[in-house]
């Protein structure tokens, strides 16, 4: 008997926009498409610092400073990896 040692898959990236972001957290259009990547095996969703100043400043005019900076703080327990390079190559 020959036993096969496989592999993990690979791991899948994500870069979410402020508009991905925001549709997940109001439960607009899309918001199952970006939970179901944040949720997905093998992936890791990404999103840059101006990013999620944009959804900051979103929730900071509709629903106030204290609900803009938990909502980020959801977003990253969530498992959105931060980014905040802004190099050429990025």
């Amino acid at each position: 008997m020959v036993s096969m040692i496989s592999s993990p898959p690979p791991t899948t990236e994500y870069v979410l926009d402020a508009c991905a972001m925001l549709a997940f957290l109001l439960r607009e259009p899309g918001a199952v498409v970006v939970d179901n990547l944040m949720t997905a095996a093998n992936t890791v969703c990404y999103a840059h610092a101006v990013n999620l100043c944009e959804v900051y400043y979103d929730f900071v005019r509709n629903h106030g400073q204290p609900t803009a900076k938990q909502v980020i703080q959801d977003v990253l327990k969530a498992g959105v990896v931060l980014r905040d390079d802004l190099d050429i190559g990025f």
